[in-house]
């Protein structure tokens, strides 16, 4: 359980009536404790079969929520063999998030993560913990792949495809660059079937009040100028639901955050103004929209300056 190997060695273990399994508690910080009351996570290890060595090894928050499975060829929990799989948690999101296969401590075959929706954002081939085998990278709206190629010992090789380009590496070298027309092709057909739907459903997208992109950043600048480890180019896609009156509710980052800012979002949308609704064909229907905003770092200062 790739969270917690480094402590493993040092971990308290708590023993249940079963002489092969431990229970093993954690507080937020990862720190192993002896009081149930103080720990965030625990760990339950168990051996895995009569007949074999290895070790299965799941981690729980507190409350319930699965963290973390996977198997160990040894008691210690120092060498991880066999399928492991890792979830995200958090006040409203609960899912699988990667997936993979570890050979004596190593990663080996295909590690798969997974978007909120349980569809693959990325594929990754491994042979002794080095990138070696098919790579590929989704969207989460195409079953197909927006980068796909292969690694050969860590470095690109062949055919590397991404969007309407086309590379030949050889080994991590540039051999041939292209334009994948087939690529372009598509795209263009998938907007304009998406513009000819829309305009038979004679559909007009909800507007944002004048002032919505200021009301963010006065609700949200105390968190990032708190959490000071954010690129100042970093984008923030957050999705919300707008009803037949302009109000909005549901709040979320599409992106992986913490629980903090997760929660802060939620409330931020769900005090904000109301909206001009979408119509659809002159009538007021709900709408679920993404608004996206890029962290300028520089704003925070000049804020944190002028307070």
């Amino acid at each position: 359980m790739k969270p917690l190997l480094s402590l493993f060695c040092l971990v308290f273990c708590v023993y249940t009536s079963h002489a092969q399994k431990t229970v093993i508690y954690y507080d937020a910080n990862l720190t192993p404790v002896t009081d149930s009351a103080l720990a965030a996570s625990k760990v339950i290890l168990s051996k895995y079969a009569d007949d074999t060595t290895l070790w299965a090894a799941t981690q729980y928050t507190i409350g319930g929520q699965l963290m973390v499975e996977g198997v160990y060829k040894d008691r210690e929990l120092a060498t991880p063999d066999g399928q492991f799989k890792y979830y995200y948690n958090d006040a409203y999101n609960h899912y699988l998030k990667r997936s993979g296969v570890f050979f004596n401590g190593m990663k080996n075959g295909q590690w798969i993560e997974y978007l909120g929706n349980g569809k693959i954002m990325q594929l990754i081939t491994y042979r002794g913990n080095v990138l070696n085998g098919l790579y590929e990278q989704y969207n989460g709206a195409d079953s197909i792949p927006t980068v796909k190629g292969n690694y050969l010992n860590g470095k690109k090789n062949g055919e590397w495809i991404t969007g309407d380009d086309i590379t030949i590496y050889d080994e991590g070298i540039v051999m041939k660059s292209s334009t994948n027309y087939a690529y372009r092709k598509k795209e263009a057909k998938w907007h304009n079937l998406r513009d000819s739907i829309a305009a038979s459903r004679h559909l007009i997208n909800a507007v944002q009040p004048p002032n919505f992109e200021e009301y963010m950043w006065q609700k949200l600048s105390a968190y990032f100028n708190t959490h000071g480890n954010w690129d100042s180019s970093t984008s923030i896609a957050i999705q919300f639901m707008i009803d037949e009156k302009g109000k909005l509710s549901g709040g979320k980052a599409l992106a992986e955050v913490d629980s903090e800012l997760q929660e802060r979002i939620a409330k931020v949308i769900d005090m904000a103004s109301a909206w001009a609704p979408a119509t659809e064909n002159g009538k007021p229907v709900k709408q679920r929209f993404t608004y996206t905003f890029t962290l300028h770092r520089h704003l925070f200062r000049d804020q944190k300056m002028a307070e």
